[in-house]
């Protein structure tokens, strides 16, 4: 078993000496499907939080399955709890969608929105994701922006990735004036 306060300390220490100090540096746990029950979540939440250093210039967010919202957001308090999507609509008939009105409730302050595997599983457009990041700011939920060239256009160079990820960028964030959004590089040839 990994120590998860040793590996959590370790992942803000690699970020800190990587990046410019100036900005404020964004450690985000998604859990994905895991864990498979609410002990194993609150028990996996309390790992996390134990090992969160005090005062290191580091914003922690942890974004457990949406079933575990609650009992992870009560057991944190150096940590601001994070949602693995969100839908645009505030509520209605759609099946499946967890609006970013329900998550308000749960006290979510980020939204991971186009993961990759969104993306490449599910089909998500840059479309759903502009509607998707423009509803988290008019909600007062930070996006968490995710971007990525497919492997394909990777084997095309660098310069061709780029070109991609521009591209996305800009019709992600159509029609978006400012906000606190965190833009997270993740390729979708990444997955796995």
């Amino acid at each position: 078993m990994v120590d998860i306060s040793a590996f959590l300390a370790e992942r803000i220490e690699d970020t800190i000496s990587k990046r410019d100090i100036r900005m404020k540096k964004l450690l985000i746990a998604n859990w994905k499907a895991n864990p498979d029950s609410p002990a194993h979540a609150l028990a996996l939440a309390r790992k996390i939080h134990a090992g969160i250093p005090l005062s290191k210039g580091v914003d922690v967010v942890i974004a457990p399955p949406f079933p575990f919202l609650q009992l992870v957001g009560g057991a944190l308090t150096r940590a601001e709890l994070g949602a693995q999507d969100l839908f645009w609509e505030d509520l209605g008939p759609y099946t499946g969608e967890v609006s970013w009105r329900q998550l308000k409730h749960f006290g979510v302050k980020y939204a991971i929105i186009g993961h990759s595997e969104r993306r490449a599983l599910l089909g998500e457009t840059d479309e759903m994701v502009n509607k998707k990041v423009r509803a988290a700011l008019e909600a007062g939920i930070a996006p968490v922006l995710c971007v990525g060239e497919p492997k394909e256009v990777r084997k095309s160079g660098i310069a061709a990735a780029k070109r991609y990820v521009a591209a996305e960028l800009e019709k992600d964030l159509a029609g978006v004036h400012g906000g606190r959004i965190a833009i997270a590089y993740e390729p979708i040839w990444a997955i796995g």
